[in-house]
């Protein structure tokens, strides 16, 4: 390593009279030392297999996948302030320390927190653990942790509501079509306002099988809107004939309560995309709102596959079962941000694994909803209102079947943005050729 400097030029420490030696004393490469005389890849390496080491003494066979896979990060630094602050490493270390296999239903006995479910789909990624829908299958635990308080006749009522109605149906669908991300937050809400609802009728002394409709109604009145959620639990308590015939009225669809003005949309839209100070995924999510009208659910949900451009050609971005044509300077931003690879996560994606745009700190996980929106906040974009007035001017321009098409909109739902844009379309119908008067 050259470190000094004469008449000649750079030159090593030797020939500078310094006795320094900048090799690592276990690689022998040189550079900055990390922890004494080792370089920082070296600390990481003992630093992981003292992490992963058995009380036998010997590394754990099961979790060498994950030592390969905490090694291969591209920053050792990192990783290092990583194990030693981290209380995924803290239960990982206790994991290695088991005789017994490492399995999604021991891990499913332990307190569901940020630090399990990281540790968890880092066990995926590393190819320790079986892939499977995280957001249905950590249900069960919440609910037994939710219940182990709760009265008998509460449990006896719950306990099949939650299993054989909410989570049976949510399997079915997932097993359609890939179940919404954050799914996990409704299912939770369902079953919370159903607990809520029995612990209400007790402080009235009611039971069930008593409940009527003034009661539903009192209830629907004194609550918020997350109340209307016991339409689930009651419509299930009827088929079960557990209740009489009650119903939780439907509300009636509000105006958008929040829009962005449109000369506000078209200035964050040219930021969004020539503002190079500002992170690129930041950048790339808030043109697709402005533009598109996408919602953040989706936005964040997009992988490299929904990418779609061919050499000098125009490209596209796959919504649904339809192509969107992109601006070539937002072509441009999704395709950087498919290069960039892992983003904010530390490890690369296991072969075949889906590539996310917006790549999160979860192995193998998007960036979460509610971190993209507050980056977004922080960009000076409110997705909700953004949204809004995407949609409302997109709806001022193309019909509601076109609209439906376009961006992957239930037609009732772009029917009734199109009411919202104010336009008339019959004019757009009479246009289309082979249109009869009186035919449609």
């Amino acid at each position: 390593m050259l470190i000094g400097h004469d008449d000649r030029g750079s030159i090593c420490g030797p020939c500078a009279g310094s006795d320094l030696d900048p090799r690592c004393r276990t690689c022998y490469r040189p550079g900055r030392h990390h922890t004494g005389d080792k370089c920082a890849r070296c600390v990481l390496t003992d630093r992981v297999d003292e992490l992963l080491t058995s009380p036998d003494g010997t590394l754990n066979t099961q979790l060498a996948p994950v030592r390969e896979l905490l090694l291969a990060a591209e920053h050792p630094n990192g990783q290092i302030a990583w194990l030693a602050r981290s209380g995924s490493a803290r239960l990982l270390r206790e994991l290695a320390s088991r005789e017994e296999a490492v399995t999604h239903d021991y891990l499913d006995t332990l307190p569901q927190t940020r630090a399990e479910m990281f540790l968890r789909q880092l066990l995926v990624e590393a190819g320790v653990l079986p892939a499977r829908n995280d957001d249905l299958e950590r249900i069960p635990p919440w609910l037994d942790t939710l219940l182990v308080d709760q009265p008998d006749h509460h449990v006896r009522l719950i306990q099949p509501f939650a299993h054989w109605f909410v989570l049976r149906r949510a399997r079915r669908i997932a097993a359609r079509r890939r179940y919404q991300a954050q799914a996990g937050h409704h299912i939770r809400m369902k079953i919370r306002v159903a607990l809520e609802f029995l612990t209400w009728l007790d402080t009235l002394q009611l039971d069930l099988a008593a409940t009527d409709q003034a009661a539903v109604d009192r209830w629907l009145a004194e609550g918020t809107t997350r109340f209307r959620e016991v339409r689930y639990f009651l419509a299930w308590a009827r088929s079960h004939r557990l209740v009489k015939d009650l119903r939780v009225p439907t509300q009636a669809r509000s105006q958008p309560a929040e829009m962005l003005d449109e000369q506000d949309r078209w200035r964050l839209l040219e930021r969004s995309l020539h503002d190079t100070t500002a992170p690129l995924d930041t950048r790339a999510a808030a043109a697709l709102i402005l533009l598109y009208g996408l919602p953040l659910i989706r936005v964040r949900s997009l992988t490299t596959d929904h990418l779609e451009q061919q050499d000098d050609g125009p490209a596209y971005l796959i919504v649904g079962a339809h192509r969107l044509l992109l601006p070539p300077k937002l072509a441009q931003m999704l395709s950087d941000l498919a290069e960039a690879g892992r983003g904010r996560s530390r490890y690369s994606p296991s072969p075949g694994a889906r590539r996310w745009l917006f790549t999160g700190l979860v192995p193998g996980r998007p960036l979460s909803a509610e971190g993209l929106g507050a980056k977004l906040a922080g960009f000076g974009l409110h997705a909700r209102p953004a949204r809004n007035a995407a949609l409302i001017a997109l709806a001022a321009q193309l019909p509601p079947a076109v609209l439906a098409d376009l961006i992957g909109l239930h037609h009732v739902t772009a029917t009734r943005w199109s009411q919202l844009a104010a336009r008339d379309w019959h004019a757009f119908v009479a246009a289309r050729p082979g249109h009869t008067a009186g035919t449609e």
